[in-house]
């Protein structure tokens, strides 16, 4: 037997000028990734990195046409949180929804996707710009500090949703 699907209360949330700051940022590191490859475009080389280990360092060259990759993920995924961003009763909470602390709950999970966002956008950017850098042999990588850099702020931006969602359940 299924269990049947809790239903969360559906509201119209209003966007907050935190939220459209947010989305601002976020878009604006969208334009940024797509920038950087689009006037790099013409004048990349052959061949150009198409990953970097741990260390920062690329490890893996191929095709001027493996530069497109990266950003069509980070569009897919920053139009992918933008609807989904508009639906928060859909989502999974761990604690239970409730008519009084619903509409808290929904706004800190529309600011804590927003902000994820935002940072997988400029993370991303980043890449494709240290990517440019090292077909032009401007740079050598990302640098060592770019992996545990995303790891701290991505799990650092869970935590903390979790930490403020659970104090105001």
């Amino acid at each position: 037997m299924i269990p049947a699907v809790k239903q969360h209360p559906v509201l119209k949330l209003n966007r907050s000028p935190v939220d459209v700051l947010l989305e601002v940022v976020a878009g604006a590191g969208l334009v940024w990734m797509l920038g950087t490859v689009l006037f790099s475009w013409t004048s990349l080389p052959e061949s150009i990195p198409t990953h970097f280990g741990a260390g920062g360092k690329p490890d893996a060259w191929g095709s001027q046409w493996t530069i497109l990759i990266l950003p069509a993920i980070g569009v897919a995924l920053y139009a992918g949180l933008t609807i989904l961003s508009r639906y928060p009763h859909r989502y999974n909470y761990l604690w239970q929804i409730t008519h009084e602390n619903a509409e808290r709950q929904y706004r800190m999970a529309r600011v804590f996707l927003t902000v994820l966002k935002a940072e997988i956008v400029w993370f991303f950017g980043y890449m494709k710009m240290q990517t440019v850098e090292v077909a032009y042999g401007r740079s050598d990588g990302l640098g060592p500090e770019f992996l545990p850099m995303f790891l701290f702020a991505t799990f650092a931006t869970i935590g903390l949703y979790f930490v403020v969602s659970y104090r105001a359940r």
